[in-house]
């Protein structure tokens, strides 16, 4: 399993906005690309959407792709995988876990947590069996679903893409939290 990151400003300069549409799904789009080709090598990129959820049409390699902010992130993987990333901004916080009976201890990284995880789960489109939500660069959280029993914290790789130079730099998370696993 492994996660790409790119910083959208720089991956505008690079992404085909007429192919992929509006920033951020541009830079999106343009990460996804640029890595199945590059790192997996897989020549015929074409993806089609069923049930919500992008796939590759003639690839064997499963992906999940967000954006916030700053950041455009794609998850890849042999099995199937849903991702989130959210840059943590200011919110009616206490508000919004009240709505989803979440506590509200530390309200701004609860929500956040709690959110990622569902974005995540979402995105899977499968029941998960496993689930890790982290924190990147302090300011993003993310979480990543599996339907395998697996440890994430330990397979999970990531990478910044850096440009122009194209370059993958292996980096890590801030922090690793346990699941939340609020019913929603």
């Amino acid at each position: 399993m492994e996660l790409f990151i790119v910083d959208v400003n720089e991956a505008v300069k690079y992404a085909d906005i007429e192919l992929y549409g509006k920033l951020p799904s541009s830079a999106g789009r343009f990460l996804v690309e640029h890595v199945s080709r590059s790192v997996y090598k897989i020549e015929d990129t074409e993806i089609q959407v069923k049930n919500k959820k992008p796939y590759f049409v003639n690839a064997d390699l499963h992906f999940s792709i967000s954006h916030s902010k700053d950041f455009a992130a794609v998850c890849f993987d042999n099995q199937p995988v849903g991702f989130d990333l959210e840059y943590k901004k200011e919110r009616d916080f206490e508000a919004l876990l009240k709505r989803y009976k979440v506590p509200a201890k530390d309200a701004k990284n609860i929500f956040y947590r709690f959110w990622c995880e569902y974005e995540a789960k979402l995105k899977l489109g499968l029941p998960h069996k496993s689930l890790s939500t982290f924190r990147l660069f302090d300011e993003y959280m993310c979480a990543v679903a599996s339907p395998d029993e697996r440890d994430i914290e330990k397979e999970l790789k990531i990478f910044r893409l850096r440009l122009p130079a194209m370059e993958l730099e292996e980096i890590s998370c801030t922090e690793f939290f346990e699941p939340l696993n609020v019913k929603v």
